[in-house]
């Protein structure tokens, strides 16, 4: 029985599908050509192929409290973005219907860590 070894896709989560399309074969994720015929028994993921994402320290203001006043993108438009007790808010829109920070705390969190 021949081993195929698949180098793992970075959005690989441990599952992974064999795909017949028309007279190709395919392992996804990652769309990797494999013979026809070939069974999940044959396959052999390499995790070693997965790049690590580094994470990125972001240095928080040195005192409690901070506040600052950005411009929005339209004209006239103004937000607070605050950073208090550990957590970052914004009163843009974004920042109410999107998960995770929205660009200006992004915005003033790359500020103060080139400054810091």
């Amino acid at each position: 029985m021949q081993k195929f070894i698949i180098p793992a896709d970075p959005f690989y989560k441990s599952v992974f599908a064999i795909v017949n399309i028309l007279d190709e074969t395919y392992v996804c994720p990652g769309w990797h050509p494999v013979p026809q015929g070939t069974t999940r028994e044959q396959i052999e993921i390499d995790m070693s192929a997965i790049p690590v994402k580094e994470e990125v320290a972001i240095e928080q203001p040195k005192n409690s409290l901070y506040e600052v006043i950005v411009k929005g993108s339209k004209p006239g438009k103004e937000y607070k973005v605050k950073f208090d007790k550990g957590s970052w808010s914004c009163t843009c829109p974004a920042a109410n219907f999107h998960r995770g920070d929205c660009k200006h705390v992004k915005a003033e969190q790359n500020n103060l860590k080139i400054i810091a």
